[in-house]
Protein backbone atom coordinates (compact mmCIF):
# COMPACT_ATOMS: atom_id res chain seq x y z
CA UNK A 1 0.00 0.00 0.00
CA UNK A 2 1.48 3.62 -1.03
CA UNK A 3 0.63 6.38 1.24
CA UNK A 4 0.60 9.98 0.03
CA UNK A 5 -0.24 12.80 1.81
CA UNK A 6 -1.23 16.82 1.03
CA UNK A 7 -0.12 19.66 2.71
CA UNK A 8 3.13 18.50 3.93
CA UNK A 9 4.42 20.81 6.89
CA UNK A 10 7.64 22.22 6.43
CA UNK A 11 8.77 22.18 9.53
CA UNK A 12 8.48 18.52 10.05
CA UNK A 13 11.80 16.52 10.58
CA UNK A 14 9.23 13.17 10.21
CA UNK A 15 5.66 11.41 9.98
CA UNK A 16 4.23 8.72 12.38
CA UNK A 17 2.21 6.73 10.20
CA UNK A 18 -0.80 4.31 12.02
CA UNK A 19 -3.02 1.48 10.28
CA UNK A 20 -6.29 0.11 11.59
CA UNK A 21 -8.36 -2.97 10.03
CA UNK A 22 -11.21 -2.65 12.28
CA UNK A 23 -12.56 0.60 10.99
CA UNK A 24 -10.24 3.03 13.27
CA UNK A 25 -11.60 1.72 16.37
CA UNK A 26 -7.79 0.31 17.27
CA UNK A 27 -4.53 1.93 15.63
CA UNK A 28 -1.57 -0.01 16.04
CA UNK A 29 1.92 1.79 14.80
CA UNK A 30 2.71 0.84 10.83
CA UNK A 31 6.36 2.91 11.16
CA UNK A 32 7.83 6.34 10.70
CA UNK A 33 7.58 8.32 7.40
CA UNK A 34 10.88 10.21 6.45
CA UNK A 35 9.32 11.80 3.07
CA UNK A 36 6.10 11.11 1.05
CA UNK A 37 4.95 8.64 -0.88
CA UNK A 38 5.68 6.12 1.69
CA UNK A 39 5.35 1.74 1.29
CA UNK A 40 3.62 -0.37 3.65
CA UNK A 41 5.38 -2.86 2.61
CA UNK A 42 3.76 -5.56 4.81
CA UNK A 43 0.27 -4.41 4.75
CA UNK A 44 -1.96 -6.92 6.35
CA UNK A 45 -4.88 -8.70 4.11
CA UNK A 46 -8.58 -6.86 4.31
CA UNK A 47 -9.76 -3.48 4.15
CA UNK A 48 -7.02 -1.07 5.91
CA UNK A 49 -7.29 2.68 6.86
CA UNK A 50 -4.27 4.94 7.80
CA UNK A 51 -3.55 8.07 9.85
CA UNK A 52 -0.51 10.11 9.47
CA UNK A 53 0.83 12.70 12.19
CA UNK A 54 3.57 15.35 11.47
CA UNK A 55 6.56 15.53 14.12
CA UNK A 56 9.21 17.71 15.19
CA UNK A 57 11.34 16.50 17.99
CA UNK A 58 8.81 16.23 20.95
CA UNK A 59 6.25 17.78 19.38
CA UNK A 60 3.30 16.16 17.31
CA UNK A 61 0.47 17.77 15.28
CA UNK A 62 -3.05 16.14 15.11
CA UNK A 63 -3.89 13.07 13.22
CA UNK A 64 -5.16 13.29 9.42
CA UNK A 65 -7.03 9.81 8.81
CA UNK A 66 -6.57 8.03 5.25
CA UNK A 67 -9.38 6.80 3.00
CA UNK A 68 -10.00 2.76 3.30
CA UNK A 69 -8.07 0.79 0.78
CA UNK A 70 -9.13 -3.14 0.40
CA UNK A 71 -5.32 -5.09 -0.04
CA UNK A 72 -6.02 -8.22 -2.19
CA UNK A 73 -4.66 -12.01 -1.00
CA UNK A 74 -5.74 -15.41 -1.21
CA UNK A 75 -7.65 -17.17 0.79
CA UNK A 76 -6.86 -19.19 4.21
CA UNK A 77 -8.39 -22.80 4.51
CA UNK A 78 -11.85 -22.85 5.17
CA UNK A 79 -13.24 -25.23 7.87
CA UNK A 80 -15.19 -28.15 7.00
CA UNK A 81 -18.33 -29.89 8.74
CA UNK A 82 -21.04 -32.07 7.65
CA UNK A 83 -18.94 -35.12 7.41
CA UNK A 84 -19.65 -38.18 10.33
CA UNK A 85 -16.95 -40.21 11.49
CA UNK A 86 -18.56 -43.34 10.34
CA UNK A 87 -20.75 -43.66 7.55
CA UNK A 88 -22.98 -46.33 6.40
CA UNK A 89 -22.12 -48.34 2.71
CA UNK A 90 -24.66 -46.65 0.48
CA UNK A 91 -25.25 -43.47 2.61
CA UNK A 92 -25.13 -40.34 0.87
CA UNK A 93 -22.22 -37.65 2.36
CA UNK A 94 -22.09 -34.14 1.96
CA UNK A 95 -19.44 -32.00 3.03
CA UNK A 96 -19.73 -27.81 3.97
CA UNK A 97 -17.25 -25.59 4.52
CA UNK A 98 -16.98 -22.42 5.37
CA UNK A 99 -14.84 -19.64 3.07
CA UNK A 100 -12.17 -17.72 5.14
CA UNK A 101 -11.14 -14.75 2.87
CA UNK A 102 -9.15 -12.30 5.08
CA UNK A 103 -9.24 -9.75 2.42
CA UNK A 104 -13.55 -9.84 2.45
CA UNK A 105 -13.72 -11.14 -1.39
CA UNK A 106 -16.51 -13.67 -1.83
CA UNK A 107 -16.13 -17.05 -2.89
CA UNK A 108 -15.81 -17.36 -6.26
CA UNK A 109 -15.17 -20.98 -6.71
CA UNK A 110 -14.53 -23.66 -4.94
CA UNK A 111 -12.28 -27.76 -5.12
CA UNK A 112 -13.46 -30.65 -3.46
CA UNK A 113 -10.59 -33.31 -3.19
CA UNK A 114 -11.88 -37.11 -2.20
CA UNK A 115 -9.74 -39.87 -1.94
CA UNK A 116 -11.10 -43.24 -1.17
CA UNK A 117 -9.39 -45.76 0.37
CA UNK A 118 -5.94 -46.22 -1.61
CA UNK A 119 -7.10 -44.74 -4.99
CA UNK A 120 -5.67 -41.28 -6.46
CA UNK A 121 -7.29 -38.04 -5.11
CA UNK A 122 -10.25 -37.06 -7.52
CA UNK A 123 -10.79 -33.19 -7.62
CA UNK A 124 -14.92 -31.72 -8.27
CA UNK A 125 -15.08 -27.82 -8.87
CA UNK A 126 -18.04 -25.92 -7.42
CA UNK A 127 -18.76 -22.86 -9.28
CA UNK A 128 -20.04 -19.60 -7.76
CA UNK A 129 -20.61 -19.38 -4.08
CA UNK A 130 -22.13 -22.75 -3.00
CA UNK A 131 -20.00 -23.82 0.36
CA UNK A 132 -21.53 -27.73 -0.21
CA UNK A 133 -20.94 -30.50 -2.19
CA UNK A 134 -22.41 -34.22 -2.16
CA UNK A 135 -19.73 -36.53 -2.60
CA UNK A 136 -20.31 -38.96 -5.38
CA UNK A 137 -21.75 -42.29 -4.80
CA UNK A 138 -18.44 -44.12 -5.29
CA UNK A 139 -17.42 -42.92 -2.05
CA UNK A 140 -19.56 -45.11 0.18
CA UNK A 141 -20.03 -48.46 -2.25
CA UNK A 142 -17.88 -50.30 -0.63
CA UNK A 143 -16.13 -50.30 3.59
CA UNK A 144 -13.32 -48.34 3.72
CA UNK A 145 -11.87 -44.64 4.39
CA UNK A 146 -12.91 -41.83 2.63
CA UNK A 147 -10.73 -38.41 3.14
CA UNK A 148 -11.79 -34.88 2.02
CA UNK A 149 -10.04 -31.64 2.06
CA UNK A 150 -11.37 -28.63 0.02
CA UNK A 151 -10.05 -24.56 -1.25
CA UNK A 152 -11.37 -21.97 -2.26
CA UNK A 153 -10.96 -18.92 -4.58
CA UNK A 154 -11.26 -14.92 -4.21
CA UNK A 155 -10.54 -11.93 -6.00
CA UNK A 156 -6.74 -12.77 -5.66
CA UNK A 157 -5.41 -14.77 -8.62
CA UNK A 158 -4.34 -17.67 -6.95
CA UNK A 159 -6.02 -20.66 -5.16
CA UNK A 160 -6.38 -20.52 -1.07
CA UNK A 161 -4.86 -23.14 0.80
CA UNK A 162 -6.56 -26.79 1.11
CA UNK A 163 -8.32 -27.22 4.61
CA UNK A 164 -7.20 -30.10 6.35
CA UNK A 165 -8.40 -33.69 5.98
CA UNK A 166 -11.88 -35.00 7.40
CA UNK A 167 -11.75 -38.41 7.58
CA UNK A 168 -15.05 -40.90 7.17
CA UNK A 169 -14.82 -44.49 7.94
CA UNK A 170 -17.30 -46.49 5.73
CA UNK A 171 -18.83 -49.71 7.20
CA UNK A 172 -21.01 -52.49 6.45
CA UNK A 173 -24.03 -51.57 9.27
CA UNK A 174 -25.87 -54.39 11.56
CA UNK A 175 -28.35 -56.54 10.44
CA UNK A 176 -31.20 -57.38 12.65
CA UNK A 177 -34.20 -59.40 12.03
CA UNK A 178 -36.77 -60.45 14.92
CA UNK A 179 -37.87 -64.55 14.00
CA UNK A 180 -40.72 -64.38 17.16
CA UNK A 181 -42.85 -63.30 16.60
CA UNK A 182 -42.19 -64.32 13.38
CA UNK A 183 -44.30 -61.88 11.01
CA UNK A 184 -45.87 -58.68 11.56
CA UNK A 185 -49.40 -58.45 12.40
CA UNK A 186 -48.86 -62.71 14.85
CA UNK A 187 -51.65 -62.99 17.25
CA UNK A 188 -50.50 -63.68 20.55
CA UNK A 189 -52.52 -66.49 22.60
CA UNK A 190 -50.00 -67.77 25.48
CA UNK A 191 -47.68 -66.16 27.40
CA UNK A 192 -44.78 -65.07 28.29
CA UNK A 193 -44.22 -63.77 25.02
CA UNK A 194 -40.72 -64.77 24.32
CA UNK A 195 -39.04 -62.14 21.63
CA UNK A 196 -35.94 -64.02 19.35
CA UNK A 197 -34.47 -62.48 16.76
CA UNK A 198 -31.10 -62.88 15.19
CA UNK A 199 -28.32 -60.11 14.64
CA UNK A 200 -24.82 -59.98 12.66
CA UNK A 201 -21.99 -57.19 12.58
CA UNK A 202 -18.70 -57.58 10.53
CA UNK A 203 -17.18 -55.57 13.34
CA UNK A 204 -18.93 -56.97 16.14
CA UNK A 205 -22.44 -56.40 18.32
CA UNK A 206 -21.44 -53.72 21.37
CA UNK A 207 -24.69 -53.21 22.90
CA UNK A 208 -28.59 -53.86 21.78
CA UNK A 209 -31.45 -52.04 23.30
CA UNK A 210 -35.58 -53.78 22.98
CA UNK A 211 -38.47 -51.64 23.87
CA UNK A 212 -42.38 -52.59 24.14
CA UNK A 213 -44.65 -50.26 22.17
CA UNK A 214 -48.00 -49.78 23.21
CA UNK A 215 -50.15 -48.52 20.43
CA UNK A 216 -50.46 -45.45 20.75
CA UNK A 217 -46.49 -45.49 20.33
CA UNK A 218 -45.35 -44.60 23.91
CA UNK A 219 -42.15 -46.94 25.50
CA UNK A 220 -43.43 -49.51 28.09
CA UNK A 221 -40.45 -51.16 28.93
CA UNK A 222 -36.93 -50.90 27.89
CA UNK A 223 -34.27 -52.95 28.55
CA UNK A 224 -30.18 -52.59 27.56
CA UNK A 225 -28.90 -56.27 26.85
CA UNK A 226 -25.21 -57.00 25.99
CA UNK A 227 -24.34 -58.08 21.82
CA UNK A 228 -24.79 -61.90 22.58
CA UNK A 229 -28.36 -61.64 23.82
CA UNK A 230 -30.83 -63.42 21.38
CA UNK A 231 -33.74 -63.91 23.07
CA UNK A 232 -36.25 -61.72 25.76
CA UNK A 233 -38.97 -63.05 27.45
CA UNK A 234 -41.49 -60.49 28.62
CA UNK A 235 -44.04 -61.92 31.70
CA UNK A 236 -45.62 -60.59 34.24
CA UNK A 237 -42.31 -59.63 36.10
CA UNK A 238 -41.31 -57.05 33.92
CA UNK A 239 -44.49 -55.96 32.32
CA UNK A 240 -48.09 -57.40 32.52
CA UNK A 241 -49.34 -57.37 28.43
CA UNK A 242 -53.35 -56.42 28.45
CA UNK A 243 -55.48 -59.27 25.92
CA UNK A 244 -57.05 -57.49 22.95
CA UNK A 245 -53.99 -54.95 22.93
CA UNK A 246 -52.20 -53.96 19.97
CA UNK A 247 -47.71 -53.88 20.51
CA UNK A 248 -44.82 -52.79 19.08
CA UNK A 249 -41.35 -54.94 19.70
CA UNK A 250 -38.15 -52.50 18.68
CA UNK A 251 -34.81 -53.66 18.48
CA UNK A 252 -31.97 -51.55 17.93
CA UNK A 253 -28.46 -53.38 17.61
CA UNK A 254 -25.54 -51.32 18.08
CA UNK A 255 -22.20 -52.47 15.87
CA UNK A 256 -18.33 -51.92 16.68
CA UNK A 257 -18.51 -49.12 14.23
CA UNK A 258 -20.81 -47.56 16.19
CA UNK A 259 -23.48 -47.61 13.22
CA UNK A 260 -26.77 -48.91 14.79
CA UNK A 261 -30.01 -51.15 12.70
CA UNK A 262 -33.41 -51.24 13.81
CA UNK A 263 -35.73 -54.10 13.71
CA UNK A 264 -39.24 -53.87 14.68
CA UNK A 265 -42.01 -56.38 14.90
CA UNK A 266 -45.99 -55.49 15.09
CA UNK A 267 -48.05 -57.97 16.81
CA UNK A 268 -51.58 -58.45 19.19
CA UNK A 269 -53.03 -60.21 21.82
CA UNK A 270 -55.76 -62.46 21.71
CA UNK A 271 -56.07 -65.06 24.73
CA UNK A 272 -59.13 -67.18 26.33
CA UNK A 273 -58.43 -65.64 30.14
CA UNK A 274 -58.84 -67.70 32.93
CA UNK A 275 -62.01 -67.05 35.16
CA UNK A 276 -61.17 -63.64 36.83
CA UNK A 277 -59.86 -64.92 40.66
CA UNK A 278 -61.60 -64.62 43.63
CA UNK A 279 -59.85 -63.53 47.64
CA UNK A 280 -60.71 -62.56 51.09
CA UNK A 281 -58.44 -60.50 52.82
CA UNK A 282 -58.42 -60.74 56.92
CA UNK A 283 -56.29 -58.38 59.30
CA UNK A 284 -54.53 -60.35 61.97
CA UNK A 285 -55.43 -58.21 65.04
CA UNK A 286 -52.07 -59.63 67.08
CA UNK A 287 -49.55 -58.56 64.63
CA UNK A 288 -51.35 -55.90 62.14
CA UNK A 289 -50.60 -58.54 59.45
CA UNK A 290 -52.56 -59.51 56.35
CA UNK A 291 -54.33 -63.08 55.53
CA UNK A 292 -54.36 -63.00 51.78
CA UNK A 293 -56.84 -66.53 50.92
CA UNK A 294 -57.10 -66.74 47.31
CA UNK A 295 -59.35 -69.06 45.49
CA UNK A 296 -60.96 -70.24 41.50
CA UNK A 297 -63.08 -68.01 40.01
CA UNK A 298 -66.72 -68.25 38.66
CA UNK A 299 -67.05 -68.12 35.38
CA UNK A 300 -68.84 -69.90 32.07
CA UNK A 301 -67.34 -73.16 32.13
CA UNK A 302 -65.09 -72.17 28.45
CA UNK A 303 -62.37 -70.69 30.29
CA UNK A 304 -59.11 -72.22 31.02
CA UNK A 305 -58.55 -73.47 34.11
CA UNK A 306 -56.13 -71.58 36.67
CA UNK A 307 -53.03 -73.80 37.43
CA UNK A 308 -51.73 -71.58 39.96
CA UNK A 309 -52.37 -67.53 41.67
CA UNK A 310 -49.98 -64.87 42.74
CA UNK A 311 -50.65 -62.08 45.08
CA UNK A 312 -49.22 -58.51 44.72
CA UNK A 313 -49.67 -55.52 47.40
CA UNK A 314 -49.41 -52.49 45.16
CA UNK A 315 -49.33 -49.14 47.44
CA UNK A 316 -51.07 -45.56 46.89
CA UNK A 317 -48.28 -44.50 45.31
CA UNK A 318 -47.97 -47.51 43.24
CA UNK A 319 -45.24 -49.34 44.28
CA UNK A 320 -45.79 -53.00 44.28
CA UNK A 321 -44.41 -56.36 46.20
CA UNK A 322 -44.56 -59.38 45.14
CA UNK A 323 -46.64 -61.30 48.54
CA UNK A 324 -46.24 -65.01 47.05
CA UNK A 325 -47.06 -66.73 43.91
CA UNK A 326 -47.73 -70.55 42.71
CA UNK A 327 -50.58 -70.69 45.66
CA UNK A 328 -53.06 -73.01 45.06
CA UNK A 329 -57.05 -72.52 44.95
CA UNK A 330 -57.75 -72.30 48.87
CA UNK A 331 -53.86 -71.24 50.23
CA UNK A 332 -53.35 -68.47 52.24
CA UNK A 333 -50.54 -65.72 51.99
CA UNK A 334 -49.29 -63.70 54.61
CA UNK A 335 -48.17 -59.90 53.97
CA UNK A 336 -46.32 -58.86 57.79
CA UNK A 337 -46.11 -55.18 56.55
CA UNK A 338 -48.91 -53.58 55.26
CA UNK A 339 -49.35 -50.18 56.07
CA UNK A 340 -51.88 -48.82 58.86
CA UNK A 341 -54.20 -46.52 58.13
CA UNK A 342 -54.38 -46.19 54.61
CA UNK A 343 -55.86 -47.82 52.05
CA UNK A 344 -53.64 -49.59 49.66
CA UNK A 345 -54.58 -52.67 47.47
CA UNK A 346 -53.87 -56.46 46.28
CA UNK A 347 -53.66 -57.52 42.95
CA UNK A 348 -54.44 -61.37 42.82
CA UNK A 349 -53.80 -63.25 39.40
CA UNK A 350 -54.72 -66.07 38.12
CA UNK A 351 -52.75 -67.67 35.34
CA UNK A 352 -53.75 -70.46 33.31
CA UNK A 353 -50.85 -73.45 31.64
CA UNK A 354 -51.16 -71.09 28.38
CA UNK A 355 -49.31 -68.45 30.70
CA UNK A 356 -52.68 -66.11 30.16
CA UNK A 357 -53.51 -63.91 33.26
CA UNK A 358 -56.52 -62.87 35.19
CA UNK A 359 -56.69 -60.13 37.82
CA UNK A 360 -59.31 -59.22 40.58
CA UNK A 361 -57.61 -55.96 42.57
CA UNK A 362 -58.81 -55.70 46.03
CA UNK A 363 -59.19 -52.86 48.21
CA UNK A 364 -57.78 -53.33 51.69
CA UNK A 365 -57.24 -51.65 55.01
CA UNK A 366 -55.61 -52.07 58.30
CA UNK A 367 -56.92 -49.80 60.88
CA UNK A 368 -55.22 -49.45 63.70
CA UNK A 369 -54.66 -46.93 66.85
CA UNK A 370 -51.10 -48.41 67.78
CA UNK A 371 -48.17 -48.56 65.78
CA UNK A 372 -46.27 -51.66 65.06
CA UNK A 373 -42.53 -53.05 65.65
CA UNK A 374 -41.57 -56.20 63.80
CA UNK A 375 -38.56 -57.95 64.13
CA UNK A 376 -36.47 -60.44 62.22
CA UNK A 377 -35.97 -60.95 58.70
CA UNK A 378 -39.15 -61.91 57.82
CA UNK A 379 -40.82 -59.40 60.25
CA UNK A 380 -42.38 -62.54 62.03
CA UNK A 381 -42.27 -60.89 65.31
CA UNK A 382 -44.11 -58.14 66.17
CA UNK A 383 -45.20 -56.14 69.52
CA UNK A 384 -48.00 -53.23 69.64
CA UNK A 385 -48.05 -49.96 70.92
CA UNK A 386 -49.76 -47.10 71.90
CA UNK A 387 -47.38 -44.10 71.47
CA UNK A 388 -47.32 -41.16 73.90
CA UNK A 389 -49.12 -37.74 72.51
CA UNK A 390 -45.35 -36.88 72.07
CA UNK A 391 -42.61 -38.02 69.83
CA UNK A 392 -39.78 -36.28 67.55
CA UNK A 393 -37.90 -36.88 64.21
CA UNK A 394 -35.71 -34.77 62.69
CA UNK A 395 -33.67 -34.95 59.46
CA UNK A 396 -30.19 -33.50 57.88
CA UNK A 397 -28.45 -33.50 55.19
CA UNK A 398 -24.62 -33.04 54.27
CA UNK A 399 -23.44 -29.77 52.92
CA UNK A 400 -19.99 -28.86 52.62
CA UNK A 401 -18.99 -25.24 53.67
CA UNK A 402 -16.10 -22.91 51.74
CA UNK A 403 -14.88 -19.60 52.91
CA UNK A 404 -13.48 -18.05 49.80
CA UNK A 405 -11.45 -15.25 49.55
CA UNK A 406 -13.59 -12.48 48.11
CA UNK A 407 -12.77 -9.43 49.78
CA UNK A 408 -16.00 -9.51 51.75
CA UNK A 409 -18.02 -9.12 48.96
CA UNK A 410 -20.22 -11.49 50.56
CA UNK A 411 -19.99 -10.62 54.19
CA UNK A 412 -17.86 -13.13 55.30
CA UNK A 413 -20.20 -15.89 55.30
CA UNK A 414 -19.40 -19.26 53.43
CA UNK A 415 -20.43 -20.83 50.59
CA UNK A 416 -22.47 -24.63 50.38
CA UNK A 417 -22.52 -27.19 48.47
CA UNK A 418 -25.06 -29.62 49.15
CA UNK A 419 -24.36 -33.87 49.49
CA UNK A 420 -25.87 -36.77 49.36
CA UNK A 421 -26.13 -37.89 52.77
CA UNK A 422 -29.16 -37.51 54.82
CA UNK A 423 -30.12 -38.43 57.85
CA UNK A 424 -33.04 -39.36 59.34
CA UNK A 425 -34.19 -40.16 62.74
CA UNK A 426 -37.34 -41.06 64.99
CA UNK A 427 -37.88 -41.04 68.90
CA UNK A 428 -41.22 -43.04 70.02
CA UNK A 429 -42.08 -43.32 73.14
CA UNK A 430 -44.83 -45.34 74.82
CA UNK A 431 -46.00 -47.78 77.72
CA UNK A 432 -45.72 -50.93 78.27
CA UNK A 433 -49.04 -52.93 78.93
CA UNK A 434 -47.38 -55.57 80.76
CA UNK A 435 -44.36 -57.35 82.92
CA UNK A 436 -44.18 -59.52 80.00
CA UNK A 437 -43.93 -57.29 77.23
CA UNK A 438 -41.13 -55.47 79.14
CA UNK A 439 -39.64 -58.96 79.10
CA UNK A 440 -39.83 -59.81 75.35
CA UNK A 441 -38.82 -56.27 74.23
CA UNK A 442 -35.92 -56.45 76.28
CA UNK A 443 -34.91 -59.76 74.40
CA UNK A 444 -35.91 -58.39 71.29
CA UNK A 445 -33.78 -55.29 71.19
CA UNK A 446 -30.70 -57.78 72.47
CA UNK A 447 -31.06 -59.89 69.41
CA UNK A 448 -32.13 -57.32 66.65
CA UNK A 449 -30.01 -54.17 65.46
CA UNK A 450 -32.50 -53.50 62.75
CA UNK A 451 -36.30 -53.55 62.75
CA UNK A 452 -39.42 -52.27 60.66
CA UNK A 453 -41.54 -49.65 62.26
CA UNK A 454 -45.18 -48.91 61.47
CA UNK A 455 -46.62 -45.94 62.66
CA UNK A 456 -50.18 -45.29 62.37
CA UNK A 457 -50.10 -42.64 59.71
CA UNK A 458 -49.08 -45.32 57.00
CA UNK A 459 -45.13 -44.75 57.27
CA UNK A 460 -43.25 -47.61 56.70
CA UNK A 461 -39.73 -47.71 58.02
CA UNK A 462 -36.82 -50.12 58.05
CA UNK A 463 -34.39 -48.17 61.02
CA UNK A 464 -31.18 -49.20 63.11
CA UNK A 465 -32.33 -48.78 66.46
CA UNK A 466 -31.17 -48.51 70.06
CA UNK A 467 -33.62 -49.18 73.41
CA UNK A 468 -34.42 -47.69 77.11
CA UNK A 469 -36.36 -49.21 79.40
CA UNK A 470 -37.71 -46.76 82.67
CA UNK A 471 -39.66 -48.47 85.46
CA UNK A 472 -40.31 -47.11 89.19
CA UNK A 473 -39.69 -49.56 92.19
CA UNK A 474 -41.96 -51.13 93.64
CA UNK A 475 -42.94 -51.90 89.34
CA UNK A 476 -46.29 -50.28 88.62
CA UNK A 477 -45.95 -48.59 85.42
CA UNK A 478 -42.85 -49.78 82.49
CA UNK A 479 -42.00 -47.47 79.67
CA UNK A 480 -39.83 -47.73 76.32
CA UNK A 481 -38.38 -45.52 74.23
CA UNK A 482 -36.80 -46.70 70.67
CA UNK A 483 -34.35 -44.03 69.36
CA UNK A 484 -34.31 -44.95 65.43
CA UNK A 485 -31.85 -44.23 62.58
CA UNK A 486 -33.72 -44.63 58.73
CA UNK A 487 -31.94 -46.66 56.74
CA UNK A 488 -32.89 -47.69 52.82
CA UNK A 489 -36.25 -49.46 53.15
CA UNK A 490 -36.50 -53.07 52.42
CA UNK A 491 -39.55 -55.46 52.31
CA UNK A 492 -39.59 -58.33 54.42
CA UNK A 493 -37.55 -61.63 53.26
Amino acid sequence: VTLSIDGAAPWATSYAVERSTDGGSQWDSAGTAESFPWVDSDAPAGTVRYRVAAIRGSLQSAWTESNSVTTITPPLAPSLSGLPGVAATGSTLTVSWVPNHPDGSAQTSAEVEVTVGSGEPQTYTVEGAATSYQLPAAATESAGTVKVRVRTHGLDPDWGAWSGYSTVAVAVPPSAHFTSPAEDGASIDALPLLAEWEASDATGIAAQTLQLLGGDGSVLLARQLDGAARSYQIDDSVYALDNLASYTLRLTVLGGSSLSATAERDFSTDWAEPAVPEAWVEVDPEDLSCVVTVFDGEGTGDEPDAVSFSVTRVLADGSRWLVADGLSSGEQCIDPLPPLNVGFTYRVTAYAETGVTSVLEVPAAVEAAKAAFNFGAAAGTCELARLEPSWSQSSSRAATLYHFADGGEAGGLPVAYDGADVDSTHSQKFTLESMEQLRRLQALAMEHAVIWFRDPYGGRYLCACSWSFDSGIPWRVATASCDMTDTVFEEAW
